[in-house]
């Protein structure tokens, strides 16, 4: 994540006069970077709570039963619609890796691209590097996906003034796994309903700076495979280590009639996860 601000490293502390006025993205960033998420989202999420309830004057904010934080403006027409939602999430994959800021960073990360960030024409053509310029990064668990995008949602949230419509912040806590603050919001869970029903949805996702229109879904599955134990030098029994081989390979096949979707091409399917002993043995397919 690029940042052109210049302060001292560390957590950010707003001026006291300007702790009630003002975003300020970069410095949100930082402070959410040194503020792990692998392994739990509560320090992250009051982050964002307080942040939203301090400076979100005529902002509703709350946390609902799935952990996500949804914060609202309405305007003075919000049946006029439109009903725009801006997600994204709080959960970093892990392990956690340190914040760290770079003053004068070059290349690619600061946003430069062919002979400005080093690229070559060959091994044995090397090209001079001309008018690159040093930018300040920060670097650290998140700083892309997706506590960058979070604070860029979060400053165009707080300093929209719709005149018409409603605008909705939703903010979930387990994107990295299963998803199910999402599900619980959308209504996709048994029981539940769509809390959301937005009209135009816009997700903070690390993309290149491209404007995605499509992303791949996620279906993931469990198989449990059932055998009977046997001493390895008998033929007797049945072996549910080796029937997962046959599983996977059936898993695998089922999609292979579908189309491909014109910007997202096949499905695919990815074993995540596998254990077991010839008596039981379970698999975890992820389909995208």
């Amino acid at each position: 994540m690029t940042a052109d601000r210049d302060e001292t490293d560390g957590p950010h502390v707003p001026a006291p006069e300007a702790a009630s006025t003002a975003f300020d993205p970069v410095a949100f960033l930082a402070d959410a970077v040194q503020t792990p998420s692998h392994d739990g989202v509560e320090r992250m999420r009051r982050l964002v709570v307080d942040t939203l309830e301090r400076l979100g004057s005529d902002v509703d904010v709350t946390v609902d039963e799935a952990g996500c934080v949804v914060a609202e403006r309405v305007s003075a027409a919000p049946e006029a619609g439109p009903h725009l939602v801006m997600n994204t999430h709080l959960d970093t994959v892990t392990p956690h890796v340190p914040f760290e800021r770079d003053r004068a960073a070059t290349g690619a990360e600061a946003g430069e691209t062919g002979a400005e960030a080093g690229e070559t024409d060959g091994p044995d053509d090397p090209e001079e590097t001309e008018g690159s310029s040093e930018t300040d990064v920060i670097r650290g668990r998140g700083a892309c996906d997706a506590k960058g995008p979070l604070a860029a949602l979060i400053h165009g949230f707080l300093t929209a003034e719709p005149e018409r419509g409603r605008l909705t912040l939703a903010v979930t806590p387990d994107e990295e796994t299963l998803s199910l603050g999402a599900a619980a919001l959308a209504g996709t869970l048994p029981g539940s309903e769509d809390r959301l029903a937005g009209d135009l949805y816009l997700v903070g996702e690390p993309t290149g700076l491209d404007a995605c229109t499509a992303a791949k879904g996620r279906f993931q599955g469990r198989v449990e495979l059932s055998g009977r134990a046997a001493h390895a030098a008998e033929f007797a029994g049945v072996n549910a280590v080796a029937a997962a081989e046959d599983a996977l390979a059936a898993i695998r096949r089922f999609d292979e009639d579908a189309r491909d979707h014109p910007q997202l091409g096949p499905p695919k399917l990815t074993p995540t996860v596998i254990e077991g002993v010839p008596r039981r043995t379970r698999c975890r397919p992820s389909v995208r």
